[in-house]
């Protein structure tokens, strides 16, 4: 019983890791970003996760308009972005929360919330 165990552990283990990189695919809209002295600032652009480890983005309503890539690292909960035009926004997020409608990331002294259409 225990050796069957250990045979069936690895499979969990890819499973979840599959699972998380899947929620992670789709359309985020940027509702707010969460400064650490509790101020909070309305967003209105959006994120999009491509199975092909692109991502796109721009202002909600309209087409996207920013290109580049992205990499997450579950075990170490770090998500980075990397643009074509090389912005500032560019670089690790720490991956608060991912579940199916909620991303919470956080870079610096600021937390990003963003909910999935």
């Amino acid at each position: 019983m225990r050796k069957a165990f250990f045979l069936v552990l690895p499979l969990f283990v890819c499973l979840s890791f599959t699972h998380n990189i899947d929620k992670l695919i789709g359309k985020w809209h940027i509702e707010k970003a969460v400064y650490e002295n509790g101020k909070e600032a309305k967003e209105g652009g959006f994120l999009e996760f491509l199975k092909d480890g692109k991502v796109q983005g721009g202002s909600t309503g309209k087409k996207a308009s920013r290109f580049g890539e992205w990499n997450y690292n579950e075990k170490d909960s770090i998500l980075t972005l990397s643009s074509k035009e090389k912005r500032g926004d560019d670089g690790d997020y720490k991956v608060l929360k991912l579940i199916d409608s909620l991303l919470i990331l956080k870079r610096g002294r600021m937390e990003i919330h963003l909910k999935k259409s």
